[in-house]
C-alpha cells in the first residue's frame, strides 16, 4: 500500500502505516493501492480502523484512490504505454515485501516478485516490456489503470465505482500524450459517468 497524506503531515510509502498515520491524524489521503474491491475494502478498511482507533469518524477522512490513466482513440497505443507505469507502479506497490500480504493472488506472485528482480528506474532500463513479458499486464492494468478507448475508461471506470472507489485520481504522466488523454477523458468519458442513462 502506498499513500500520500494531506494535512496536517504529509508521508509517502508503501507501507500500510501510512495508511494508519492517515486514518489516525489527517484529513485525507491518495491511496494507490489498487482499484478491485478486495484492494479497495483492504486499503480504506485500513483507514477506517485507524480513525476509529484515534476516537474519529472514519467519514472525516477523505479517500482517493489513484490510477495511471491513459485514453485515446487507439486503445492499442494506450495500452502499449501505459506499461511503463504499470511496471514501476507495481514495483512500488510490492516493494520487498511479500506479494501475499499486498493482496496479490496467488497466480501472479512469482511473476511479481521477477519484476521487481529485474525492473529498473535507471534511464535507459526501465523495461516496460516486463509486465507483459512476465504476463502481468491484464492483471496490473485492472488493478492500477484505467487505459485504453474512451469506451473501454469508462468501462474501467465504472468497474472501480461497483467495487466501491468514490473518489479517483488519475495520473497522465506517462500517458502516449498527457494533453489529449486528459481532452479525450473529459470530452466522452466524464460526460458518460454524470448521465445515469449512459
Amino acid at each position: 500500500m502506498s499513500a500520500s497524506i494531506r494535512a496536517p503531515r504529509a508521508r509517502r510509502s508503501a507501507h500500510p502505516a501510512s495508511l494508519k498515520a492517515a486514518g489516525a491524524t489527517a484529513d485525507g489521503v491518495f491511496i494507490n493501492y489498487g482499484l478491485g474491491a478486495d484492494n479497495v475494502k483492504e486499503s480504506e478498511g485500513t483507514v477506517a480502523q485507524a480513525a476509529s482507533a484515534a476516537g474519529r469518524k472514519p467519514t472525516e477522512v477523505e479517500i482517493w484512490q489513484i490510477a495511471g490513466m491513459d485514453c485515446d482513440e487507439d486503445g492499442s497505443a494506450a495500452r502499449r504505454k501505459i506499461g511503463a507505469i504499470l511496471a514501476f507502479v507495481a514495483a512500488y506497490v510490492v516493494g520487498r515485501g511479500d506479494p501475499a500480504r499486498r493482496g496479490v493472488p496467488p497466480e501472479h506472485r512469482e511473476a511479481l516478485r521477477e519484476l521487481r528482480r529485474r525492473y529498473s528506474t535507471r534511464p535507459g532500463e526501465a523495461d516496460a516490456a516486463l509486465v507483459t513479458e512476465l504476463g502481468l499486464f491484464d492483471y496490473l492494468s485492472r488493478r492500477l489503470a484505467v487505459c485504453g478507448t474512451p469506451e473501454q475508461c469508462l468501462e474501467q471506470v465504472r468497474a472501480a465505482q461497483a467495487a466501491g472507489v468514490r473518489r479517483l485520481m488519475l495520473s497522465v504522466s506517462l500517458a502516449t500524450d498527457p494533453v489529449r488523454a486528459v481532452r479525450l477523458f473529459g470530452e466522452k468519458v466524464l460526460p458518460a459517468l454524470r448521465s445515469p442513462l449512459a
